[in-house]
């Protein structure tokens, strides 16, 4: 449904994935969520 959001990073020289442990929902961390989104396309 889209409603909970969590985020990874893949390290492939490591050959594995960094899960967050944080969960974002939507609406409630709408803005923090927005933050994440902004700060992956400006990287």
């Amino acid at each position: 449904m889209g409603n909970i959001w969590q985020f990874a990073v893949l390290d492939t020289q490591q050959k594995q994935v960094i899960q967050d442990t944080n969960v974002y929902r939507v609406p409630a961390d709408l803005t923090e969520l927005l933050q994440i989104m902004v700060g992956i396309l400006e990287s």
